[in-house]
């Protein structure tokens, strides 16, 4: 899925929406934490790289990351060297939740064209 503009910024904002909501990662209701989130993830979107790395929890730990996905833009991946089945919960349940919003906005992309 590459997709430019609005509808970039549209699917980053519902990317950090649900990694609030669903991933329950709150220091992300944080405004300004939100946008560099946010601007890393339109970036990924528009233009997308294997290299792409943005850390969505606390600086020092680094636990949890926004990775390349190749069947959504990104993908939620823990980092821990000994991921708990908590970790692998919230891992699953935050990228089923991506998939949905990249099939969401691929229907989008195509109806605009």
């Amino acid at each position: 899925m590459k997709v430019t503009g609005k509808t970039a910024t549209r699917f980053a904002t519902a990317v950090v929406d649900t990694l609030v909501d669903v991933g329950e990662f709150h220091d992300l209701s944080d405004p300004i934490t939100a946008e560099i989130v946010r601007e890393a993830v339109v970036r990924q979107v528009q233009a997308p790289s294997a290299a792409f790395e943005c850390i969505v929890d606390d600086l020092c730990a680094a636990t949890w990351r926004l990775r390349p996905d190749s069947g959504a833009p990104v993908r939620l991946a823990c980092m821990r060297v000994v991921p708990t089945s908590a970790d692998q919960d919230r891992e699953n349940r935050v990228n089923a939740a991506f998939a949905r919003l990249a099939a969401q906005y691929s229907r989008r992309t195509r109806a605009l064209r």
